[in-house]
């Protein structure tokens, strides 16, 4: 008996992540049959101060626990060694997620603490709360300049030492910029996806908040978000978000859009 499509099939979808990023998530939909459209709405670049990382490095013995909250944390410290990374046998290194701890593995690291559920940085707070005892504990918390501020305040707050060390910046992409002018004159859309709460407010600061509020409900266009802090700050802007997947990875956004669909499909 033949396979049913997937309800994703035939249908368009908005990728808003960066062009090194959007190949992955661009592979998993069409595997599903839907048409990806990308619109880079991020780029990265280097930190404003590179020397806070150096520095960090020279002193990567002296700390207790190194935590990494996403892979492109991962590969901009990890670019930042002249030789083989070396953490030292006493550091303790902790992942947000599997896709941030696989980046590491693959790297050649042991990963010490990685949540058993998938969530985000609240997930990671208690794991190394019910790993750890904090009072003292030096971490290092290589991470990008703008960032939410809960996972250090609450650490310091368990008695721990805190250094956040911005390792990239995320900036809003010149290339997408233009691409998402001409999707809006004629949009062509049935999905738009965000990974981050930093390709969510890229994305609008590109264009027109209204002008998209407008677009999206006269097309009946649906939005899907990965992870909860990414909806909120599409909530915020005014944007109803049909997909938070409670398992913050880019097949748990996929199957929540799929089953988004099936009920559509089931009320027609």
């Amino acid at each position: 008996m033949a396979s049913l499509p997937s309800p994703l099939k035939g249908k368009r979808v908005v990728i808003t992540r960066s062009v090194e990023q959007a190949e992955e998530f661009r592979v998993l939909l069409e595997k599903e049959g839907a048409i990806p459209i990308e619109i880079p709405t991020i780029e990265f670049q280097p930190p404003p101060d590179p020397d806070l990382v150096k520095q960090a490095i020279e002193r990567i013995d002296d700390y207790h626990i190194i935590i990494f909250t996403s892979a492109n944390a991962v590969r901009f410290f990890l670019s930042f060694f002249q030789k083989p990374a070396f953490f030292g046998k006493k550091v303790k290194v902790a992942a947000i997620g599997l896709k941030t701890a696989s980046v590491l593995r693959e790297s050649g690291f042991e990963v010490d603490i990685v949540p058993e559920e998938e969530g985000g940085s609240e997930e990671l707070y208690a794991a190394l709360v019910s790993r750890f005892s904090l009072k003292g504990k030096k971490i290092l918390f290589p991470r990008a300049l703008k960032a939410r501020e809960f996972l250090p305040n609450a650490l310091e707050a368990k008695g721990a030492h805190v250094d956040v060390v911005p390792v990239y910046q995320t900036v809003p992409s010149r290339s997408g910029k233009e691409v998402l002018k001409s999707l809006l004159r004629n949009w062509k859309g049935d999905w738009i996806t965000f990974a981050s709460s930093s390709a969510a407010r890229s994305f609008f600061s590109l264009v027109d908040k209204d002008e998209v509020r407008s677009c999206l409900v006269s097309s009946h266009v649906k939005v899907a978000a990965l992870g909860r802090e990414t909806g909120k700050v599409l909530e915020g802007i005014g944007i109803d978000v049909a997909v938070i997947p409670e398992t913050a990875t880019l097949e748990a956004l996929i199957r929540g859009m799929k089953a988004y669909e099936q009920e559509v499909i089931r009320g027609k």
